[in-house]
């Protein structure tokens, strides 16, 4: 009997099968397929392991600007010390690894910070980090122009994500707020 595989024979079936016959192929087919499923039931497994570290911050932290200080400037690079507040308001401790940050003011783009300082706030509570942001020297003028339109008032918004300690997950936030300077805050 001839089925068109060159080399394979027909290997016939159980002997409860009367007449019928099965063709296998060589290797174990079946036996690999088996793995096959068993390593992606392990990727999946691991997958949703990794996706419950994310629901243990059912909210987001709050992340709040304090204070923005002008380093020393390096060509026309310009370097800022930024100062946030964050809040943790969910029941375990925030421990992250790293945090990345875009700053606008006034609706235009400051500056961008990345630290990969380790930090832990605890549950239920709020602690300072800071971080270094460069921008342009040609951001800050413009930004200085566009300060003397808004009488002193500074609007800010952060964007950013929060790396977890140990996890190759990140939580984001966003925040929007106003700053006034020493100056403005005096009168």
């Amino acid at each position: 009997m001839t089925l068109g595989f060159s080399g394979l024979d027909p290997v016939p079936a159980s002997p409860r099968a009367v007449g019928a016959r099965v063709v296998r192929f060589p290797g174990d087919f079946p036996g690999i397929a088996r793995r096959f499923l068993l390593l992606g039931l392990l990727v999946i497994g691991a997958g949703l392991t990794g996706c419950a570290s994310f629901s243990q911050f059912p909210e987001e932290p709050e992340v709040t600007l304090v204070d923005l200080k002008p380093l020393p400037s390096e060509g026309v690079e310009q370097r800022f010390e930024i100062t946030l507040r964050i809040l943790n308001p969910n029941d375990r401790d925030l421990a992250a690894d790293g945090i990345d940050l875009i700053l606008d003011l006034n609706g235009q783009r400051l500056g961008r910070g990345v630290s990969a300082t380790p930090f832990r706030i605890p549950q239920l509570s709020d602690d300072t980090v800071k971080l270094v942001a460069t921008t342009h020297l040609l951001d800050v003028v413009r930004q200085a122009f566009a300060l003397s339109s808004t009488q002193g008032q500074l609007d800010y918004q952060l964007r950013g994500r929060i790396r977890l300690e140990g996890s190759i997950g990140w939580i984001r936030f966003s925040k929007e707020g106003s700053l006034l300077p020493e100056s403005a805050r005096r009168r």
